[in-house]
């Protein structure tokens, strides 16, 4: 991915199929990328996991991002730099992406039964009304078949990929994430 451009790495630090190591940060420190740690703060056991805080005490970690459903002083207090993930319901739901005082706030779809890496897209009226609140970073079934015309028609500042681009729940495919690359640059050159 850092071959192929890519600027920060996600490394899911939730119950997840992709949850990371912390074992890998430690061998991956050197790249020259941001290094993000993917979290589901849990305010009623002390907030950001022990693991995430003893990455980012040693260096190994650059920001966090929430994905779960913390309110916005539930993110502040516990790490900075931080950006929110919020899964967006509604075009509405833009609103929300004042609220948080991150520098940034990553928009993902929606899903009952997960925070994220559910391969679902966002519907065009949420990401235009995001689009309006703030600068976009986007998340949700974003794949090398599309993402071209995504990035022609939005925009984003940032795309944020993981299922899109793997052959299994947490193991990414070389082929999927190459052309990931290609068709990305190829939309925003144009």
């Amino acid at each position: 991915a850092v071959e192929l451009g890519a600027d920060i790495l996600g490394f899911v630090f939730a119950d997840s199929s992709r949850r990371a190591a912390p074992e890998l940060l430690e061998t991956l420190w050197e790249l020259p990328v941001l290094k993000a740690a993917v979290v589901v703060a849990d305010a009623e056991h002390g907030g950001l996991p022990g693991e995430v805080a003893e990455l980012r005490s040693r260096g190994l970690i650059d920001v966090v991002q929430f994905h779960g459903s913390e309110a916005p002083e539930e993110c502040y207090p516990q790490v900075y730099p931080y950006y929110k993930a919020i899964r967006c319901r509604e075009p509405s739901d833009a609103a929300e992406t004042r609220r948080y005082g991150s520098p940034r706030v990553l928009v993902d779809a929606f899903d009952r039964s997960a925070y994220g890496g559910t391969g679902k897209r966002l519907r065009p009226d949420i990401v235009r009304a995001v689009r309006e609140v703030t600068p976009l970073w986007l998340a949700g079934g974003l794949r090398p078949e599309h993402i071209r015309e995504v990035v022609r028609e939005y925009r984003p500042e940032l795309v944020d990929v993981s299922s899109g681009v793997e052959r299994a729940p947490g193991r990414k495919d070389a082929d999927k994430l190459k052309r990931f690359f290609e068709e990305l640059n190829h939309g925003s050159s144009t």
